[in-house]
């Protein structure tokens, strides 16, 4: 691997090899995790904790008014449930690089900033202001929070601070919203019984991804004229195994079905070359492949098992033929996170080995075959 590689890995979101294992206040872990890389580097847990800034930034995520006279300060009690719901697996709370936590599901990648269903949060806080909610909770302005020095509370309305218990009538919790009012993590999938069986049923892959644009919009603007600014865009792309064609959707809900797809180097891609990581031209765009569905990992890993095997054996026997190592090219280890192995590359390393091994002998170098795409 070279170095530009090595940083490029090093760097990804997908890489716990020297990251800090994060316990966060409030969210379910009940005890710290110690990551360790190679050898026995270990690295101490952190602990973030739930801060009032943090509440008031998902409240105004969710469309929660916090200025003027109309202020809906009640309604962070949403907010404030979401962030304080307890994690499930394979749900944990991490810290990226600029010290912000979010939610990362180790399974699949799927990342979230405040809870993994927010998306469907504003509804429900539009449902809470249509029934008066903020209206009928407008005395309440305390949010009870903990940081080093244990609890303390914090009015949303002035800003202050005290250590002294409020009245319980005066706080804002998601103790308030009515039972069953707040979505719970999804559950995790179920494990399937046999691997095999379920990755023989996938069709389908699925991969999520984002870019910037430089857009000019009102939004962006001084209130009297348009303005200019980097806006976040993203983008699913699926690979259909039956039909071999690529859809890319939009967020706005726009699909578009495409023959083919090509990598940066302007080469055709096929279904050997999607993994996280990989580096795509999506609608004239160089974009990385940052997430996958369950199925989508569980297809991938299932894959690179197989192929793996076979690099084994090979570089076995490889042994007893050559009295040089192998070319690093031809054995280096690939990215092995969920979903992150490339199966093109490990099919190019088989071949170069089962090519090797044909120059001692030739009879056995074909005995190593496996038809990753024909699964019986």
């Amino acid at each position: 691997m070279t170095t530009t590689e090595k940083k490029k890995l090093e760097s990804s979101p997908y890489n716990t090899l020297g990251k800090t294992r994060t316990r966060v206040e409030g969210n379910g872990l009940g005890e710290s995790g110690k990551a360790t890389g190679t050898g026995s580097r270990s690295f101490k847990p952190a602990v973030v904790h739930v801060t009032a800034d943090l509440v008031e930034e998902c409240g105004r995520y969710l469309g929660v008014n916090l200025e003027g006279d109309d202020a809906e300060h009640a309604l962070l009690a949403v907010a404030h449930a979401a962030l304080f719901a307890p994690l499930q697996k394979p749900w944990e709370a991490r810290l990226d690089s600029k010290g912000r936590r979010f939610l990362y599901n180790c399974r699949t990648g799927l990342r979230a900033k405040y809870h993994p269903l927010e998306k469907t949060f504003p509804k429900l806080v539009e449902d809470l202001r249509g029934q008066g909610f903020a209206t009928k909770h407008k005395t309440r302005r305390w949010l009870k929070l903990t940081d080093e020095g244990g609890d303390y509370w914090h009015n949303v309305g002035t800003g202050e601070r005290t250590t002294e218990a409020v009245g319980e009538s005066e706080e804002i919790s998601g103790s308030l919203l009515p039972e069953g009012t707040l979505p719970s993590f999804p559950e995790p999938p179920v494990a399937h019984a046999n691997v095999k069986e379920l990755v023989k049923s996938v069709d389908l892959l699925s991969f999520k991804s984002w870019w910037y644009e430089d857009r000019e919009e009102a939004s962006l603007g001084n209130g009297s004229s348009a303005g200019g600014g980097l806006k976040k865009r993203y983008v699913t792309l699926e690979y259909d195994l039956v039909n071999k064609t690529f859809r890319i959707i939009l967020e706005e809900n726009v699909s578009i079905d495409v023959s083919d797809v090509q990598s940066k180097r302007r080469e055709p891609i096929e279904c050997w070359d999607l993994h996280i990581g990989a580096t795509l031209d999506i609608l004239g765009k160089n974009t990385t492949l940052q997430q996958g569905t369950f199925e989508t990992i569980q297809w991938l890993d299932y894959k690179a098992a197989r192929l793996l095997a076979v690099k084994k054996n090979l570089l076995q026997v490889l042994q007893k033929y050559r009295t040089a190592s192998v070319p690093a090219a031809w054995s280096f280890a690939l990215n092995n996170k969920p979903g992150c192995c490339s199966l093109r590359h490990l099919m190019y390393q088989i071949d170069q080995l089962k090519a090797e091994l044909a120059k001692f002998r030739p009879s056995l170098s074909e005995t190593f075959a496996v038809d990753i795409e024909n699964e019986e």
